[in-house]
């Protein structure tokens, strides 16, 4: 008799599924890479196009050079090369389509917390969601970690759920749970991690954008629009502040009875799949993350089912969407335009839009200027030298100092290891000394500064410390200078932040809107609207929260100063608006263009290759799945 084999395990089949999405184009080759093997590949793909950019000068007509990969995108970016005028020109191909579709968006009335009529769901509740749906919450899932994050590495996490889990979480939530179809719960962070928030902390600043909420508005944005594409109706619904306690208490249990499954699984991704599972369970015990909203779709009819075998427009739109610190020197874009493309935008925040404001201003005038000058004095200190940055007074810089990394280290435990306590109770000359050998206490590492430390391949995790590569501990004195170091790196272009897009925006709240939390998620999508129109329109963009760490106080007096609206001038000046985000726009970055923005000259190829997309997890690990029971 012939023997059968055994049928795959539930999670098998999952991370097979999930694990395709490794293979798609240069977003898969960025999936869970390190820092220092994303360097090596993007400096093979720099030399592979010097040299096909100089065959095709040397060549007798005109030839167009892909480079989407070399700009960390799967399609959309070319490069013209004409050998007669010894001349290259970039250009960003438009997305007319994707265009119409977040038209159609814009026009459903589904934007923004949608609480359509979903229809009854009738199969079998306590079943994972059907395969149809699996595949699409896992696209949805993907689309949003390749949309943009204040920390690179995107916090936003998606738990699949069947409809009796979802029917069990709505009740949690006060919510109407009667036939609610299966989904997914979108798990936002308490606070926020970002390189720039993580050295705020260490200089005992309190960080001043709510990134946190900004980013759980992006990527809400992106699922609905994924939805959408294919053909279903988002649903989602908030869950209330006060009621966030219990419904992470309710998924925590979920989570508990999948690790037991986990345990019975014969997989080799059981030991991941556990440590996935341990690492979101401990951050919703210690209310670090939390349950933001409930997501689901809702078919057209009973019978529908998506193609996922080709990308949508908006997937394609989302592939190839970069930030771009630096757009061409010599192509204007007028307030006018992008009036267009802020109307544009503004359907796709629904209801919230009363919410929001927002004045822009172009390089030609001193506005982009001063904000420059307000953020290298918030670096650098008032007064700095501007072209050394010394003998400022105050400032980031300044705050880096080891008394305030020493107080730091002191806030992060309530026993501290006996060399800290020695360093605290010595002379500063004393202190100076012993922090040379004294190793930094892994505690008290901000998480993002450890896992660039790691992915830079210059450190690696011990019990209690980073070892570097002779096997010496990173030492307190060492972390200070690297914190200086990325500090400075931040400052290489805020005297030039005029130069580097046509128009600059800020994004103002409205502060007599009662919920705060709120108004951040309304200028995440406010934010990635506009960058997704600017987009599709053949333009590049990048949405900035340092400018407001850096400068925030004197950003509000120049808006309350140069604002055109003088009545909502005044309401700046009275701090009813408040600014939130600056947003700059322009025409992509020429290869032959001299740029002039940073801290020397450099061609328009320098800054591709210096400016390119980080690595990103795998989509599995963004991903929790359901399994059977």
């Amino acid at each position: 008799m012939k023997q059968t084999s055994p049928p795959p395990s539930p999670l098998d089949v999952f991370y097979e599924h999930a694990n395709t999405y490794n293979q798609n184009g240069i977003l898969g080759t960025l999936s869970g890479i390190t820092q220092s093997k994303r360097d090596q590949h993007f400096q093979a793909l720099s030399q592979a196009l010097k040299e096909d950019i100089q065959r095709a000068l040397a060549g007798s007509k005109a030839e167009s050079i892909d480079i989407s990969h070399m700009s960390g995108v799967n399609e959309g970016d070319l490069l013209h090369v004409d050998p007669t005028t010894q001349s290259t020109t970039r250009e960003l191909l438009p997305y007319p389509s994707a265009r119409e579709l977040l038209h159609a968006y814009s026009q459903s009335h589904m934007a923004f917390d949608s609480q359509q009529p979903y229809a009854p769901w009738t199969e079998p509740a306590d079943q994972p969601p059907p395969t149809w749906l699996r595949e699409l919450l896992l696209r949805v899932a993907y689309n949003g970690l390749w949309s943009p994050s204040g920390t690179n590495w995107q916090p936003m996490r998606m738990v699949e759920l069947s409809a009796a889990e979802m029917r069990t979480l709505r009740d949690a939530a006060g919510l109407t749970s009667e036939h609610a179809p299966p989904g997914a719960a979108i798990i936002g962070r308490r606070t926020y991690s970002s390189v720039l928030s993580d050295i705020a902390h260490i200089c005992l600043y309190t960080p001043r954008t709510r990134a946190d909420v900004i980013d759980i508005g992006i990527y809400l944005l992106t699922c609905e629009l994924t939805a959408f594409a294919y053909g279903a109706k988002p649903h989602t619904e908030t869950i209330p502040t006060d009621k966030q306690a219990a419904t992470n208490e309710v998924l925590i249990d979920f989570l508990l009875e999948r690790q037991n499954k986990v345990q019975q699984e014969d997989s080799e991704h059981a030991a991941s799949e556990q440590e996935k599972l341990a690492q979101l369970i401990e951050l919703l015990r210690e209310d670090k993350a939390f349950i933001d909203t409930l997501f689901s779709v809702i078919p057209p009819d009973q019978t529908w089912r998506p193609d996922l075998s080709k990308k949508t427009p908006f997937d394609r739109l989302i592939e190839a969407r970069s930030s771009q610190r630096v757009a061409a020197p010599k192509q204007d874009v007028t307030l006018e335009e992008f009036d267009e493309i802020w109307r544009e935008a503004l359907p796709l925040i629904g209801r919230e839009a009363k919410r929001i404001d927002y004045t822009a201003f172009t390089w030609h005038q001193d506005m982009p200027r001063q904000i420059g000058e307000g953020m290298f004095e918030g670096l650098y200190g008032k007064g700095a030298d501007p072209e050394t940055g010394r003998g400022g007074e105050g400032g980031y810089l300044s705050a880096a100092n080891l008394d305030n990394l020493l107080t730091w280290i002191s806030q992060q435990t309530e026993t501290l290891p006996e060399d800290i306590q020695q360093i605290l109770q010595a002379s500063p000359e004393e202190r100076l000394e012993l922090v040379q050998d004294t190793p930094m206490p892994r505690f008290a590492i901000p998480s993002l500064l450890e896992h660039f430390l790691i992915q830079g391949g210059r450190y690696a995790a011990a019990e209690n410390v980073l070892m570097g590569r002779r096997e010496r501990p990173l030492s307190i004195a060492m972390f200070q200078r690297i914190v200086r170091h990325m500090l400075h790196g931040f400052g290489s272009f805020f005297l030039r932040f005029q130069n580097t897009h046509p128009i600059t925006t800020i994004l103002l709240s409205k502060e007599d809107e009662p919920d705060t939390a709120l108004t951040f998620k309304t200028l995440g999508r406010m934010s990635f609207a506009l960058s997704l129109i600017c987009r599709a329109r053949g333009l590049t963009s990048i949405i900035k929260e340092g400018t407001i760490e850096f400068a925030a106080e004197l950003i509000q007096d120049l808006v309350a100063e140069h604002m055109p609206d003088r009545d909502a001038a005044a309401l700046v000046a009275d701090g009813k608006y408040m600014s939130r985000l600056t947003f700059q726009v322009g025409h992509p970055l020429g290869f032959d263009d001299e740029i002039h923005a940073g801290p020397t000259p450099h061609t328009g190829l320098d800054e591709r290759i210096r400016d390119r997309r980080p690595p990103h997890a795998p989509i599995s690990q963004h991903y929790y799945p359901h399994l059977q029971r």
